[in-house]
């Protein structure tokens, strides 16, 4: 009886041992598996995504400014992965493959009434919203938003917006009001210097 738990113990440890998989980046990164966040990288450099069961494995990467893309990595049953990303590309000891895109966050702006308003995005891009409009080009991270007056005259609301791949947020617009986000209520975050402090 001792000697047949010793040899199942032997066959579930060897079917639970797990690879190391490290990622070496040209750029800040998140990273994410079965839409968990495993790891973030602020720069360019060398991070641990931990130990991963043996076989394949879908990986998500997240960069700033950029559309998620995913790629899919074969993690041996011992030793280490290194993984190295580059661009588009995402290395391994056994090649390289182009990174597929994942799915895009949806923002739609959606102003109450026959209100209209500009929204600035990251301080650059300007958007007019006249009636519900819907942008599938920001792209995964946080953005910086403004809300204006259709003339730009007067700022109803700032903050951010975080968005993470495959997100759909409803960002309600009203004069007067803050901004209410649905479909993720953390998304929106007031900036301090908000001038609509309001609910």
């Amino acid at each position: 009886m001792a000697c047949n738990l010793l040899f199942l113990s032997l066959i579930f440890s060897q079917a639970a041992t797990a690879g190391e998989v490290v990622l070496t980046t040209d750029t800040s990164v998140v990273v994410n598996r079965d839409g968990v966040t495993i790891a973030r990288a602020a720069g360019p450099g060398q991070l641990s995504l931990g130990e991963f069961p043996p076989g394949k494995s879908m990986l998500q990467f997240v960069r700033t400014q950029a559309r998620p893309v995913e790629a899919e990595i074969n993690v041996p049953i011992s030793g280490v992965l290194n993984l190295s990303l580059d661009g588009d590309t995402l290395n391994t000891q056994l090649g390289s493959q182009a990174l597929t895109n994942g799915t895009p966050p949806i923002v739609v702006f959606r102003p109450q009434g026959d209100q209209k308003f500009s929204v600035v995005v990251n301080d650059t891009k300007r958007v007019a919203v006249n009636s519900e409009k819907a942008l599938e080009d920001l792209g995964a991270g946080i953005h910086r938003l403004e809300v204006r007056s259709a003339d730009n005259l007067t700022i109803w609301a700032k903050g951010s917006l975080s968005l993470q791949p495959g997100d759909t947020i409803v960002l309600d617009l009203e004069a007067g009001r803050t901004v209410t986000a649905l479909g993720h209520e953390k998304a929106w975050k007031r900036e301090d210097s908000d001038p609509v402090q309001g609910p």
